[in-house]
């Protein structure tokens, strides 16, 4: 687990040793300073604002947070956030227990990635299916028209019979666009 204590103002008065190996932090660099040191941009104000409110009030405060390494990079946790009341029930201290959740939020981006990549093809497939039914239904629609106008002339009956087998494989052709 990495552990944490800070004041009431957010400033860290202990850290384990797990904290500094995530964080890239040496622990005289982290005592002292104020957690917002970690703040990595991920989350919006009123995130924070939440969190504060919340254990503000004593309430424990349980969520994901991205933090920022000393090297610039990300790691995300699941934490949990205690109050620890004085005498008089109002919070005196915080105490973070963290969990290193990093790769599975990188798992879950690149699946959330491949579902985006998944569904733009499926929308290109689509696309391109209906363009090229359209582009095949046009002509095969003409050569059903035009043989039914020269059907309708007279014609020996072998050219009858091929004109016939002609206009049913066409018909055919166009049944299996529509069920594409």
């Amino acid at each position: 687990a990495i552990v944490s204590s800070t004041d009431l103002r957010g400033n860290i008065t202990y850290v384990n040793s797990r904290f500094c190996e995530i964080s890239g932090f040496a622990e005289d660099e982290l005592l002292g300073n104020n957690h917002r040191m970690l703040k990595s941009g991920v989350h919006d104000e009123e995130f924070y604002a939440d969190l504060w409110r919340t254990i503000s009030a004593g309430r424990v405060w349980h969520g994901e947070i991205c933090n920022r390494k000393k090297d610039g990079g990300y790691y995300w946790v699941a934490a949990t956030i205690v109050p620890f009341r004085g005498d008089d029930g109002k919070p005196v201290h915080y105490l973070s227990i963290r969990t290193d959740i990093t790769s599975q939020k990188l798992l879950e981006q690149e699946l959330l990635r491949a579902g985006e990549e998944a569904r733009q093809a499926s929308a290109a497939k689509s696309a391109f299916l209906a363009t090229m039914s359209h582009e095949i239904r046009t002509p095969m629609n003409g050569i059903i028209g035009m043989t039914e106008l020269v059907l309708d002339t007279e014609l020996t009956p072998d050219q009858r019979e091929s004109l016939e087998t002609v206009r049913a494989s066409a018909e055919s052709l166009l049944a299996i666009l529509n069920d594409i």
